[in-house]
């Protein structure tokens, strides 16, 4: 979804109303803190990220840098569809996901940040025997569904 805002922003193509990044993968270049902090006991292992990665660019990992596989890189984050960024506290792609957030911010893209405490990659797929897990999947809806509705609300304001 990042990438796909980014090409259809720059190529005038139809453009998305809404980003909705649920724990990211936006820079395939650095590990950060998270990936230290929760690759190991917290369900997505740094081993299994790196097989994804490795799976995803290639053994010779080349175009980890290209912002079309880490759209965090991209020259230019403005003009984008707004974003709703979630993350999960012990997430080994926590991190990667808040500083895609940030950096959409700071180049003037609307953006919520919503950070699930006590949860691990992956906690939306728990939603069927969870009741955080759902709770936290109905939020997210709803927070889609408003940012939706706005945008809508401004595109028809702008209509002749």
């Amino acid at each position: 979804a990042a990438v796909v805002a980014q090409l259809a922003a720059r190529d005038g193509g139809p453009a998305p109303v809404l980003q909705l990044l649920i724990y990211p993968v936006t820079d395939f270049t650095t590990r950060r803190r998270s990936r230290e902090l929760f690759g190991d006991g917290f369900l997505l292992t740094d081993p299994e990220m790196d097989w994804y990665e490795t799976n995803y660019l290639g053994p010779a990992r080349q175009h980890a840098a290209d912002p079309r596989a880490s759209p965090l890189l991209a020259d230019d984050l403005s003009g984008l569809a707004p974003a709703l960024v979630v993350t999960a506290s012990f997430d080994p792609l926590r991190d990667e996901g808040e500083d895609y957030a940030n950096a959409l911010r700071k180049a003037g893209t609307p953006v919520m940040l919503r950070r699930f405490p006590g949860f691990t990659h992956a906690f939306i797929a728990a939603a069927g025997v969870s009741r955080p897990s759902r709770d936290a999947l109905v939020e997210i809806a709803g927070a889609t569904r408003a940012m939706v509705a706005t945008a809508h609300q401004r595109t028809n304001s702008d209509s002749p």
